[in-house]
């Protein structure tokens, strides 16, 4: 499921072999989009005028969003996986089971490039775009990640690996591709050149990457129960920061002088970066997954699955806050003024607590426990990703349910991007990314009211809005009076 990037479309995808467009705010539908097998993951194009979509049938495919006219058919010879499109929405990649990624022209289908997977036994499982739409980043279970021009498919980077990519990440400013891999290695690839830059060594799976905010230093993290940092650029060791068990989790500040890691050892730890040293040891009854550190670097939150959340002084390790639940903490998050935190559960609720107190603000029902939270840019919602199969977006301080996604797999992971409201999540095993442009209500609000010349009448809005008490909306606007709108 994805939002237009102006709110007001919501494209479906579903098994009974199409995917729909509809009005967000009236569930109006718009257009159909058919396919002849399920439709697996669907995207719209930045400026919203078209919808990518991936299906069992073999095929991506590109329609108009409005008219639900196909532009292009994207053919594949086993599904479709994945379907991007690229930040201007001239280009579409595709990930299909058929051991390739592809790139297509998005409004006339033409095949720009074949990123082939050739000794692939199973799925190209994720692609991505790098920042500046250059370059298109494929994971497979073939033991390799792999790095494309966009246009003219040359392949850049064979990232290669001896056993299953479990990361792969681009640097902040695009330069760098960091793999991780059960093969107990890390790697940094120059994206551009493909040159192997520094290859991380474990001596147990990594599955835990990250970079530096200023693309200098990679975070990993293994279950050699070692979290290490090194330099980015030669693979210099800089820091190893044990633990007694599996480290799950690596998170930098935001300054960069800080490394937070969660373990199997039942501790949350914060270590200076370069040189080592531990600054805090945050303990916990039962295992940490999830670090964050709160946008002014100065607290920490920690999920484990000892029923609770923690905030702490991320220099002293001083307890501020313990963010209560019924069961295991999986996700912590905070709230861009770092003032809220939000948890998602095993108890099936996401909470939001104020950090320096632990005061609960609002409780977020779901059906199943919570995989991932994720607070907008404006701190104002709450997105979550549930085994229940659904993402939802609530207001975060009244709790209020905005938005609810049906997906038809287990939500893992929710995350807002950086300067935006748009809200990337990936569901069940077959790794479907979606990107949602979510609104706040009052910005749809105003919209609305630019365009109308009166408030509705009692009569309307008892029509549209049913038992909720009435009131005059658009304060601008005249008092409302029976009839039409224009």
């Amino acid at each position: 499921m994805a939002f237009s990037p102006d709110g007001t479309l919501v494209a479906t995808g579903s098994e009974d072999a199409s995917a729909r467009v509809f009005e967000a705010r009236t569930g109006h539908e718009v257009a159909r989009l058919t396919h002849q097998a399920g439709v697996s993951a669907v995207a719209f194009s930045p400026d919203g005028t078209l919808v990518a979509t991936g299906s069992t049938d073999n095929t991506a495919r590109v329609f108009e969003a409005r008219s639900g006219h196909e532009m292009a058919r994207l053919a594949h010879q086993d599904w479709v996986e994945t379907v991007a499109f690229g930040p201007d929405g001239a280009l579409v990649a595709t990930g299909s089971w058929d051991k390739t990624a592809r790139v297509f022209e998005a409004r006339t289908g033409r095949e720009v490039a074949r990123l082939a997977h050739r000794e692939a036994v199973e799925a190209v499982d994720a692609v991505a775009f790098s920042p500046d739409g250059t370059l298109v980043a494929t994971g497979s279970r073939d033991k390799t990640a792999r790095v494309f021009e966009a246009r003219a498919a040359r392949e850049v980077a064979w990232l290669a690996h001896r056993d299953w990519v479990a990361a792969a990440v681009f640097s902040p400013d695009g330069k760098l591709v960091a793999t991780g891999s059960k093969d107990k290695i890390a790697r940094v690839f120059e994206a551009r050149t493909g040159r192997e830059v520094a290859r991380l060594m474990h001596q147990g799976v990594v599955d835990a990457v990250a970079f530096s905010p200023d693309s200098t230093l990679v975070a990993t993290g293994s279950l050699d129960k070692t979290a290490r940092v090194f330099e980015a650029r030669t693979g210099r060791e800089v820091a190893r920061l044990a633990h007694q068990a599996h480290v799950y989790a690596v998170a930098f500040s935001p300054d960069g002088k800080l490394v937070a890691t969660g373990s199997g050892d039942k501790t949350a730890r914060v270590f200076e970066a370069r040189t080592g040293r531990e600054v805090a040891r945050l303990t916990h009854q039962a295992t940490v997954y999830a670090v964050a550190f709160s946008p002014d670097g100065t607290l920490l939150a920690t999920g484990s699955v000892d029923t609770a959340a923690r905030v702490f002084d991320a220099r002293t390790g001083r307890e501020v806050a313990q963010l209560a639940h019924r069961a295991g903490v999986s996700a912590v998050a905070f709230s861009p003024d770092g003032a809220l935190v939000a948890t998602g559960s095993l108890d099936s609720t996401a909470r939001v607590f104020e950090a320096r107190t632990g005061r609960e603000v609002a409780r977020l029902a779901h059906q199943a426990f919570l995989h991932a939270v994720a607070f907008s840019q404006d701190g104002g919602l709450v997105a979550t990703g549930s085994e229940d199969n659904t993402a939802r977006v609530f207001d975060a301080r009244t709790g209020r349910e905005v938005a609810r996604v049906a997906l038809g797999e287990p939500v893992l992971s929710v995350a807002f991007t950086a300067g935006s409201q748009l809200l990337k999540a990936v569901s069940g095993t077959a790794d479907l990314h979606i990107t949602q442009d979510l609104i706040r209500a009052s910005d749809l609000t105003a919209d609305a009211c630019s365009k109308l010349d009166r408030n509705l009448t009692h009569e309307e809005w008892t029509t549209y809005l049913g038992k909720l008490p009435y009131r005059e909306s658009c304060q601008q606007l005249n008092p409302a009076v029976s009839g039409k709108q224009k």
